[in-house]
């Protein structure tokens, strides 16, 4: 099953998730910069959320969330 995205939501996983990526060791880089991709191409697949869900738990654990996202409150 596919999960498409908004342009928005696009943009904040792809960014945030490249930001991740680069964040680790090149050997556990790659399911982060695939999912990269795969939002910069507005779709997710199923198997791409658990990694969806860890790169989001720790971007707003660590405040990289509003940093990325230029988030407001």
């Amino acid at each position: 099953m596919a999960f498409p995205l908004s342009e928005d939501e696009a943009v904040a996983v792809a960014e945030t998730a490249a930001a991740f990526a680069a964040a680790l060791p090149p050997d556990r880089q790659a399911p982060f910069r695939e999912l990269a991709n795969a939002a910069a191409e507005r779709e997710l697949d199923e198997d791409q959320l658990p990694d969806l869900e860890r790169v989001c738990v720790l971007a707003l654990e660590t405040g990289k969330a509003r940093q990325l996202g230029k988030a407001e409150t």
